[in-house]
């Protein structure tokens, strides 16, 4: 799914996004399947060790077999069963020094935008504001 996207349309889209996402320190997009790093911006900001890293943790977060477990109990107790297989569409981790979201591409189920984030006084403005960009700059894409 990635190859029919242009690796420069993912980093212009993330060097968009970061920007219009308040306190982002990094944005990025990732393979789901592969558990690959495609892009991120600023660009080598991160260790070769540090994206696979991110990228991991993107791809275990969105569609590891246990989180799709997961989904499906929660599709199941609220009564969304029709969203059962990707009931996972965006996630906020909240860590001790950053923020982490990560969201999947529209139209894109396999890969997903990453932020990195200094940790906000208002979780859910930051979330907002992160799919947000991630509708306006990734949402044309391929």
């Amino acid at each position: 799914m990635a190859g029919m996207i242009s690796a420069g349309k993912l980093a212009n889209a993330a060097r968009a996004a970061q920007q219009a996402v308040p306190g982002c320190l990094l944005s990025a997009c990732v393979d789901l399947d592969d558990a690959l790093m495609l892009c991120s911006e600023p660009a080598g900001s991160l260790s070769h060790m540090e994206e696979a890293d991110l990228a991991v943790a993107a791809s275990n977060a969105l569609s590891s077999p246990l989180m799709a477990e997961i989904g499906e109990a929660f599709a199941r107790l609220t009564g969304n069963d029709g969203q059962r297989a990707e009931y996972f569409r965006h996630m906020l981790v909240l860590g001790v020094d950053r923020a982490h979201v990560y969201i999947r591409l529209p139209g894109h189920e396999s890969l997903a935008a990453i932020f990195l984030c200094d940790v906000p006084k208002d979780p859910d403005q930051m979330l907002q504001a992160a799919r947000r960009a991630v509708a306006a700059e990734f949402g044309g894409l391929g």
